[in-house]
């Protein structure tokens, strides 16, 4: 959502020492009751964020979404029958399960390690992997990594998983469906406490940033290795250089607005960092997943940007460069420039990641 409240719009708070200070936290409540609008839960959340009108509009049609969902998919087990509708559901994600351990039978059994580093000013988090792959499954052992901190980069087991999931179909399978079968293929060993399986009362307002993206990093650092020594292996085309997901800068801007009304956006630009180099090829430019299914976010036309909101945009487009060391090209970052008209009251808040840490280098490539 847009905003959740919390100390600054957008509930990302990096100046937040503590969750209590990034949002309002809700244990699992209902928002409908067998049909029947629950008020009182709804008056809270409407009193307790920013721009309550437009959040409570994206909440609502994410719930006219679920019941158009479940309204066709009772539609399609009535006609299917419910065994029947259970079964093929058990049976696709069984036969990605089986499919993906015979694909990572191809890979050398063995330990493989890495590790990186995110950073807070002149703070240093240490993340470490230790993969070890055999059996036709993988182990991903994170022990060793930092403590959990007072900053809003602390992260969870289960929110790395998911990232760790989607980068291991990408590299191993990408022609598997995204389901059950593929995360029963893999086990992540995470030290309670540590700041990547942080506990209350610690920040953690962006777990899927730079020390999510980071811990996926490591691990994929340590999947090319595994897979490089695997002659047999399939994924051996898409050997790259790690990923750059944790040098997302986002940012976000909130104020008066064109309407004179308050307002707030989250400008997306930052994350389209570019990919790190392949094995065999050039990568594209802004984004920074070497292989997968394509950018989740999209490129807003700046005619519509300048529009709604009171900047004026001077330039936008890939970064130039050489695009690093070596035989084959990274992918461009992003650069933009644009300038504040049509207001004066307007804060920002920046996500930035990676101010001086790089991203390591694969098979020789710099830093």
């Amino acid at each position: 959502m847009m905003d959740m409240g919390g100390s600054v719009l957008g509930s990302f708070s990096p100046t937040a020492t503590e969750c209590y200070q990034e949002s309002i936290r809700f244990p699992p409540v209902r928002l409908y009751r067998k049909g029947e609008e629950q008020n009182d839960i709804w008056a809270i959340f409407r009193n307790n964020i920013r721009m309550s009108s437009l959040v409570e509009m994206d909440v609502r049609a994410l719930i006219a979404g679920s019941n158009v969902i479940c309204r066709h998919m009772k539609s399609f087990i009535a006609e299917y029958g419910r065994e029947t509708f259970a079964g093929a559901v058990s049976t696709l994600a069984d036969l990605t399960e089986q499919d993906f351990r015979r694909r990572i039978m191809l890979i050398e059994p063995g330990v493989y390690e890495a590790t990186s580093w995110s950073e807070w000013t002149d703070e240093l988090f240490r993340i470490p992997c230790k993969l070890t792959v055999g059996d036709g499954r993988f182990v991903f052992d994170y022990r060793g990594a930092s403590p959990q901190c007072d900053h809003y980069i602390n992260s969870k087991p289960y929110v790395v998983q998911s990232l760790l999931a989607s980068a291991l179909k990408s590299m191993i399978a990408n022609d598997l469906p995204l389901n059950e079968g593929i995360f029963r293929t893999f086990e992540m060993i995470c030290e309670p406490g540590s700041i990547l399986d942080a506990y209350a009362p610690a920040p953690i307002g962006a777990p899927h940033l730079d020390v999510g993206q980071n811990a996926v990093e490591v691990a994929m650092r340590a999947i090319n290795m595994a897979v490089a020594a695997s002659p047999s292996s399939p994924a051996r085309k898409n050997m790259a250089g790690p990923s750059s997901g944790s040098a997302f800068a986002l940012h976000t801007l909130s104020g008066i607005g064109l309407l004179g009304t308050p307002d707030g956006w989250l400008v997306l630009d930052g994350s389209y960092v570019g990919a790190s180099a392949g094995s065999a090829r050039d990568t594209p430019d802004l984004w920074y997943e070497n292989t997968g299914p394509g950018t989740a976010t999209e490129h807003i036309d700046i005619e519509v940007i300048e529009s709604w909101y009171p900047v004026e945009v001077e330039h936008r487009g890939p970064r130039l460069g050489m695009g690093g060391a070596g035989k084959y090209k990274a992918g461009a970052g992003a650069q933009m420039r644009y300038r504040v008209s049509g207001t004066k009251e307007l804060s920002i808040t920046i996500m930035g990641n990676r101010e001086s840490v790089p991203i390591g280098g694969m098979a020789g490539g710099l830093p």
